[in-house]
């Protein structure tokens, strides 16, 4: 269990990184309209942020920019931002069940001025916005209109009474109760030639993308032409694609059998997909592994009468893992997932013969720290992952030890 001890000792000095966000081009909008291009501290907000940090592209030092400062700001991640004022259903902040007792009308609205996330554009332009509860609330608006409207969805607890067969007498029962105002909201925007949308419009979620898509798809019907120049262009980030290497410490223990810790090797292909909304903080590593163990006996064990010396097997093994980035300068990351893999031509060595051993379905877990390379291309990676493998005699195998991979294209 050394390497793991060792590999949590790394991971929680890494942690410590957490704390950094990243520094990513961007340009704000000045209430003149001037646009200045320089340098955002992107913190991939969930919510909208109260001020963001930047500074020129001339300048080192970066100042505070508030709702008020700016018409809009943007990102080379691809988002955003635009200075909105509007009111917003506030009965939900006096809670934290996201329920509240009864459905009150008129509304409990607070008007505020605030950086909301631009999801759409066109006639019709989508807006995210979060709460001082997190709640995220979505916003639209029509060219024109001068401040966008909230759709609603309203959870509430609702007092119905029912006669107890039972008792004999009427019992009071609080029941959750959703409200979705804003497909009638949205149904109001489309006209005669959206027909097909409008009968999507029931079973249309309260979620970032299907509204998001639903949005895209308003704006196509009322024939809109969206502006082909936006504050900020960029392309996504797309999934990349290298070869893989592994020099690491194999221990491979099981019943009256055990091996001293000794160098082997592995190599073989990865794919890593990056996330939508974040792509340079996490992304999921998909690697495919070749791995040659060649171990001798620790502990004295018999296997059909022979004494075993030595142990062999070759494996192909499937590493999925989400890496969080914890500082994009440094390109420091963790790794944490699942290894599936099949052993294949396992031997079992003894003074005078081979004897082949069954073979079998292995699976365990991967965690790592690493580091990334942006000039070679290439990740440097301490990782362990412990493989349980199938089968009476082999119980586990732990690999600690330098994995190492290349991005091709």
């Amino acid at each position: 269990m050394r390497p793991l001890f060792l590999f949590l000792s790394l991971l929680c000095a890494s942690l410590t990184a957490l704390s950094q966000d990243f520094e990513r081009q961007g340009l704000i909008v000045l209430n003149n309209g001037d646009t200045l291009q320089g340098i955002i501290i992107d913190k991939e907000w969930n919510k909208s942020p109260a001020e963001i940090q930047f500074h020129g592209a001339n300048e080192t030092i970066f100042r505070a920019y508030k709702p008020t400062d700016i018409k809009a700001f943007a990102t080379s991640r691809g988002v955003i931002y635009e200075t909105q004022t509007f009111r917003y259903d506030a009965d939900f902040e006096g809670t934290q069940s996201g329920f509240i007792a009864e459905q009150r009308q008129p509304l409990v609205w607070k008007e505020t001025t605030v950086f909301v996330e631009v999801l759409t554009h066109g006639t019709f332009k989508l807006y995210r916005f979060g709460d001082s509860i997190d709640k995220l609330h979505y916003l639209i608006q029509k060219t024109g209109d001068t401040q966008p409207v909230e759709l609603l969805s309203r959870m509430y607890w609702s007092n119905y009474t029912f006669g107890d067969i039972s008792t004999h007498r009427d019992v009071t029962k609080a029941n959750a109760v959703r409200n979705d105002s804003y497909k009638q909201q949205l149904v109001l925007f489309l006209n005669d030639s959206c027909t097909s949308l409008k009968k999507q419009i029931n079973n249309l979620q309260y979620k970032e993308q299907p509204l998001t898509n639903f949005v895209t798809r308003m704006n196509t019907c009322m024939g809109t032409v969206v502006p082909a120049k936006q504050y900020w262009s960029t392309k996504k980030r797309k999934p990349e694609f290298g070869m893989a290497a592994a020099v690491f410490a194999a221990r491979v223990d099981g019943v009256f059998l055990s091996s001293p810790k000794s160098l082997t090797y592995g190599g073989g292909i990865y794919a890593e997909f990056f996330s939508k909304k974040r792509p340079n903080r996490l992304s999921w590593y998909n690697e495919l592994r070749f791995n040659r163990v060649d171990q001798a006996i620790q502990s004295v064990s018999t296997y059909k009468g022979y004494y075993i010396k030595r142990l062999e097997f070759n494996s192909i093994s499937l590493t999925t893992m989400v890496r969080l980035n914890l500082k994009s300068a440094a390109g420091v990351y963790l790794n944490g997932g699942v290894a599936v893999g099949q052993r294949f031509k396992t031997i079992f060595v003894t003074k005078s013969r081979e004897l082949e051993y069954k073979n079998g379905f292995d699976w365990g877990f991967a965690l790592g720290v690493g580091k990334k390379f942006e000039i070679l291309k290439a990740t440097a990676e301490l990782r362990v992952e412990n493989h349980g493998i199938s089968g009476t005699i082999i119980n586990s195998a732990t690999y600690f030890g330098l994995f190492l991979s290349k991005k091709i294209f």
